[in-house]
């Protein structure tokens, strides 16, 4: 929350990647509420999780999309570089990032943004926790929740790779990521209690979170739908579709061996 606070202003002042920033603090926050769930009052805080959803799902990550696609291009040796240069790129980018900021601005100026503000300073000066959270233990209570986190995200996983090629496993291979990290927040939240063995988790979950990250289709559709004339233009971002391609299947193959570091018992354990 201190975070979010923080960068509130920076936002509003439009400085470097910080939209991007408060997006992934917002997530950080939604997963540990829903991770840690059996801790609170959820009568307060699945409305909350709900609020801090609905703020980072409005906030589009444009510039790391950019920046993705400019790094490509300038990859590519001058013939295969056609009728697309880093600056039609950065132009066509950074005018999409313009109307997202805008729409982040009103966000943040909004009543529903003020009162999810006010819930969050509440709950952080008067944290509704249950018994569950009182209980000596906490490594034990820890524990479980990482095992149930880590199971949740093998199966997501799993259900993925048992798919054929296509939209749908696409869509499942995303939802696998997203519950990769959701893990990965939860075993950050645990970091105090566990220092060693939560990281370990957290680092296992984010190198499975990245290789995920590598088969998104965001950015194959984000080639498909950047306008431009001309066979050239159109060459070139065959071409790049082409090495994205190449990237995600390279991630795939790199799963199988991953999911065996991560779908061990011990790994969850920080007894």
């Amino acid at each position: 929350m201190d975070e979010l606070l923080t960068l509130d202003p920076s936002v509003r002042l439009d400085e470097p990647d910080t939209v991007h920033r408060m997006r992934v603090t917002a997530r950080r926050l939604r997963s540990t509420l829903k991770a840690h769930h059996r801790l609170f009052d959820r009568s307060r805080t699945d409305a909350m999780a709900t609020e801090i959803r609905w703020l980072g799902d409005r906030w589009a990550a444009r510039g790391t999309r950019r920046c993705g696609e400019s790094t490509s291009l300038d990859a590519l040796p001058d013939q295969l570089r056609r009728g697309s240069s880093r600056s039609d790129v950065s132009a066509h980018y950074a005018r999409a990032y313009r109307h997202a900021w805008e729409q982040v601005i009103r966000d943040l100026s909004s009543v529903r943004y003020h009162s999810l503000l006010n819930e969050l300073e509440a709950c952080a000066a008067d944290p509704p926790l249950t018994a569950r959270a009182d209980r000596n233990k906490p490594r034990r209570r820890l524990s479980r929740t990482l095992r149930h986190e880590q199971r949740r995200t093998l199966k997501r996983l799993d259900t993925a790779l048992g798919l054929g090629s296509g939209p749908t496993r696409d869509a499942a291979l995303h939802d696998a990521r997203n519950a990769a990290k959701r893990a990965r927040y939860a075993a950050e939240a645990a970091r105090p209690t566990a220092p060693k063995r939560a990281r370990k988790f957290e680092k296992r979950m984010k190198q499975l979170q990245r290789v995920l990250g590598g088969h998104t289709v965001v950015a194959r559709q984000a080639l498909l739908d950047r306008p431009g004339e001309g066979t050239d233009h159109a060459f070139t971002s065959g071409v790049l579709y082409a090495m994205q391609q190449r990237d995600a299947e390279e991630a795939e193959r790199r799963l199988p061996a991953l999911r065996r570091r991560v779908s061990k018992p011990h790994l969850a354990r920080l007894t």
